[in-house]
């Protein structure tokens, strides 16, 4: 295998024509801090293929070696399996060139698209921010934070969007030789406790995400400044911005309120997990599809005429419990028996819900069918977490396609997040080893919710 000539390396975005082993360049679709990135044809596949150059030197390495940078880069990609994670073909040597294959997405990033258009509909934002967050969570769950989730980073092609450059994640295994405690990714979009020298974690990555999702929205970055430390103040103290502020009414609340809870400033006020911040963008992406859906009721002959209604404000906690209370009561079949919500499920209802009445009908609905068909008498955090809002049961069949309580629950990805509702709850961190326990709510008294142990 030849050397590229050494003028041809010095500049690296020069190379159309040349070919790297099966991939013979076309044209620069990109370049960031450590390479330029071509639109190549695998002359072996016969396929498009971005190929991205190591141009990053060595007198800009801050004492790291760029090869095993780079390396480690295409090594965390290759432990994700996911649809909307840009995906990693190769990673080879040319002469004293350094590239990786990877798959070739053929659209424009997030961000060109807003530069270009304008401010992204609400509907078509929030399924850019739900896929990524799918991505995210991939990538979670694979121990690889991210640490550079900015909208430069989403390529979007019609309706798919993906996840690329990985280039400054970290493992969880310590996998970046030098600047795992270094505070890295693009200023507008790095969460308050990196830049106050805290390690990157799932929880910076939610952040971003939702910076990332500020400005799909409104097409101006939520935290600004005339310079970097004006910029890093606002992250640390300025409040967290309002989307409908800088884009005007076409924004729901609800796509503000989730946006802005991804950005809190204290990582233990986002949400737990990019699964769950997934899970807040399908809900709103879904009210604005259908955002009066019918809903198939349990036993609708039980239900009176004066069933309780969607709200036109949120409510408080109080008021969940009470509508919860309403909700099953009106929907209990008639065996009478007594039934229990535990207060984490409690807790975990008024979280999933927003304080919006509809879907704590909704949730309250499916959470009392999966006991029914169980036989339990005790709704718990297991009917409330898996319990869908939008999806309803109409037909008989449908009830064998309902998912079964696992033999241990929670499993380890849930624990934590159910744990925080446990300690908003004022108990302890989730036992393992099931049982009613003190403190749960007997929904078989007055209207107003109350407990009666």
């Amino acid at each position: 295998m030849t050397d590229l000539p050494a003028s041809e390396r010095r500049d690296l975005s020069r190379l159309g024509g040349a070919k790297l082993g099966n991939y013979r360049l076309e044209r620069v679709v990109g370049q960031g801090r450590m390479g330029v990135v071509y639109l190549a044809t695998d002359e072996a596949l016969l396929r498009p293929t971005a190929v991205k150059v190591l141009s990053w030197a060595l007198e800009g390495a801050h004492d790291q070696d760029p090869v095993q940078w780079f390396l480690a880069e295409a090594r965390l990609v290759a432990r994700i399996n996911h649809p909307r994670v840009v995906q990693i073909y190769a990673v080879a040597r040319h002469g004293d060139l350094r590239y990786i294959a990877m798959e070739f997405v053929p659209g424009t990033s997030a961000e060109a698209l807003v530069q270009a258009g304008g401010p992204l509909p609400e509907r078509r934002a929030l399924d850019v921010l739900l896929q990524a967050a799918s991505a995210l969570q991939a990538a979670h769950d694979s121990g690889v934070v991210h640490r550079d989730v900015k909208p430069a980073n989403l390529l979007v092609a019609g309706e798919v969007a993906k996840l690329t450059d990985f280039g400054m994640a970290l493992s969880s295994g310590g996998d970046r030789t030098g600047f795992a405690g270094l505070r890295v990714g693009t200023p507008h979009y790095t969460a308050p406790e990196l830049w106050q020298g805290a390690p990157a974690s799932p929880a910076s990555d939610v952040y971003a995400l939702g910076a990332t999702g500020f400005f799909l929205l409104t097409g101006r970055t939520p935290m600004s400044g005339r310079d970097l430390d004006e910029v890093r103040a606002a992250h640390l103290a300025a409040p967290v911005p309002d989307p409908r502020a800088a884009g005007g009414p076409a924004i729901s609340a609800a796509c503000a309120r989730l946006v802005m809870r991804a950005m809190a400033k204290g990582a233990e006020a986002r949400f737990p997990s990019a699964r769950e911040l997934e899970e807040a963008l399908r809900e709103a992406r879904d009210r604005l599809d259908s955002p009066a859906p019918t809903r198939a009721r349990l036993d609708p002959a039980a239900a009176p005429a004066g069933h309780p209604a969607a709200a036109s404000e949120p409510l408080d906690a109080k008021g969940v419990r009470r509508h919860l209370h309403e909700v099953i009561a009106a929907m209990r079949p008639g065996d009478q028996s007594p039934l229990f919500v535990t207060p984490d499920a409690l807790m975990l209802v008024e979280r999933r819900s927003q304080g919006r009445a509809d879907r704590v009908t909704c949730l309250a609905e499916n959470m009392l069918l999966l006991c029914v068909i169980a036989g339990r008498r005790i709704i718990t955090t297991w009917e409330a977490w898996t319990a869908p809002l939008e999806r309803r049961l109409t037909r008989a069949q449908a009830i064998a396609e309902l998912e079964q309580r696992p033999r241990a629950w929670p499993p380890p990805v849930v624990a934590v997040a159910l744990d925080v509702c446990r300690r908003d709850s004022g108990l302890p961190p989730y036992p393992r080893a099931r049982h009613l326990g003190q403190g749960a709510l007997q929904l078989t008294g007055g209207s107003d919710g109350r407990s009666e142990d």
